[in-house]
Order: structure tokens, then C-alpha cells, then sequence
């Protein structure tokens, strides 16, 4: 990947941390969602 100005490194870089919160917000999701049905089993 050829980056050729600032503003391209900094779309790039603004990709990168959105993609990164979006994993982090789905993880946690999902860690919730094993949690929630763990306790549903147990009861």
C-alpha cells in the first residue's frame, strides 16, 4: 500500500482505531451474551 499524503495516512489510521473499537465493542458483546446464557443454564 502506497500512501501519498497526510491525509491518506491519517483515513488509514482513523480506519484502523474504528475497526478496532468496533472488535472491542463486539467481543465484550459477545462475552456478555456467554455470560447471559451461562447463568439462564444454571438456573
Amino acid at each position: 500500500m502506497l500512501v501519498t499524503s497526510h491525509r491518506d495516512i491519517d483515513e488509514a489510521t482513523s480506519q484502523l482505531l474504528l475497526n478496532s473499537y468496533v472488535l472491542d465493542a463486539v467481543s465484550e458483546l459477545a462475552a456478555k451474551i456467554q455470560i447471559f446464557s451461562l447463568s439462564n443454564q444454571l438456573q
